[in-house]
C-alpha cells in the first residue's frame, strides 16, 4: 500500500459517478464493479474525488487522509457584507509591541498558506519564518549591506550617465528613487529607526522555484493573502516587504543565511507581530477599474 498515491474502496463504491464527473485529470472510470482509477500516476492529489464521494470510497493513501474532514453547512459562512469588512479591516502595519509571536500562532498562518490553491495543485510554495531576534538582526544588516551596496551602484549609473551619455537600463528610475532612502536605511537604523522591518518580531518569506509551477508568483499571492488574512483573524498585524525580496534574489549571502535553495526566487515577504496601533476605520480604495462583458 506504501507505493499506491490513491485507490478506491470497492466495497464502498456505489457506482454514482460523480467522482468520475469532479476529477480533473479524467482518470477515473466506472466498471461493472467500482470506479477505478485508470491512471493513477497521473492523480495531482487535487482530492476531489473524495470531497464529493458520498460514502468516502476513495483512498488518496499520499495524503493525510484525517484532513479530509467534513465541509461545515453554509449557515457556518459568514455573512458577504462581514466578509467583505473583514477584508477592509486589514491594514498595513508598521507600529509594533515587542511581545514575541507564539510558534504555534505564525504556524496556524502557515496553515492557512499550505491549504491555497495552486496551479496543477504542485504546491510549489516553501515558507521560511523568521522569528528569533538574532536571525532578524543578522537577515536585517545583510539587506541594509545589500541595499547600500546596490544604491552606490544606482548612482554611479546616473552620474556616467550624466557625464557620458550611457544609456540607462529599463526601469531606472524607479531603483534611482530608491536610492537614497536604501543608502540611508543602515544608519536611521543605527538612530533607532527601522525602516525595514520597523522592529517586527517575525518576518515571513515565500519563496518557490519557477520551474516546478508556472505560475508561481500567483501561487504565492494566494498563499500569502490567506496567511495575513488568517494573522488578522489572530489579533496580528502584517505588513509587506519588497525590499527584502529584492535583497534575497540578489545576494547570494543571504539566500544561503536564510537556507533558501539557490534555485528558488521568493516573490513575496512580510512582517509579523502584534499591532501597537489601532486602526478605527476601514480601508478606502480608488474606484475598481472593471469591464463586465
Amino acid at each position: 500500500m506504501d507505493n499506491i498515491r490513491i485507490s478506491i474502496d470497492s466495497e464502498l463504491c456505489t457506482l454514482c459517478g460523480q467522482c468520475v464527473a469532479v476529477c480533473p485529470r479524467g482518470i477515473i472510470e466506472l466498471t461493472p464493479d467500482s470506479a477505478r482509477i485508470k491512471n493513477p500516476d497521473r492523480c495531482m492529489l487535487c482530492g476531489h474525488c473524495k470531497s464529493v464521494c458520498p460514502v468516502d470510497a476513495p483512498q488518496i493513501h499520499a495524503l493525510n487522509m484525517g484532513e479530509f474532514e467534513p465541509i461545515p453547512g453554509p449557515e457556518k459562512n459568514p455573512e458577504p457584507d462581514d466578509l467583505l469588512s473583514f477584508f477592509r479591516s486589514r491594514r498595513s502595519t508598521r507600529i509594533y509591541k515587542k511581545d514575541a509571536v507564539p510558534l504555534n500562532l505564525l504556524d496556524k498562518m502557515v496553515q492557512a498558506g499550505r491549504f491555497a490553491p495552486t496551479g496543477g495543485n504542485r504546491q510549489p510554495v516553501r515558507y521560511t519564518i523568521l522569528h528569533t531576534p538574532e536571525m532578524i538582526e543578522k537577515t536585517r544588516t545583510l539587506t541594509h549591506q545589500y541595499l547600500a551596496d546596490e544604491a552606490d551602484k544606482i548612482l554611479e549609473t546616473a552620474e556616467q550617465h550624466k557625464t557620458t551619455g550611457v544609456p540607462l537600463p529599463p526601469r531606472f528610475g524607479v531603483r534611482m528613487g530608491y536610492a537614497p532612502l536604501w543608502k540611508s536605511m543602515g544608519k536611521n537604523y543605527r538612530k533607532g529607526k527601522d525602516l525595514l522591518f520597523h522592529f517586527a518580531p517575525a518576518v515571513a518569506v515565500l519563496h518557490a522555484d519557477p520551474d516546478i509551477s508556472s505560475p508561481f508568483c500567483a501561487d504565492i499571492g494566494l498563499a500569502a493573502m490567506q496567511m495575513v488574512l488568517m494573522a488578522q483573524s489572530l489579533g496580528l498585524g502584517t505588513c509587506f516587504c519588497g525590499f527584502l525580496v529584492t535583497a534575497i534574489n540578489n545576494c547570494p549571502e543571504l539566500k544561503t543565511a536564510l537556507k533558501i535553495p539557490t534555485e528558488n526566487n521568493a516573490v513575496l515577504c512580510f512582517m509579523i507581530g502584534y499591532p501597537d496601533i489601532a486602526y478605527l476605520r476601514m480601508v478606502s480604495r480608488q474606484p475598481g477599474l472593471i469591464n463586465y462583458l
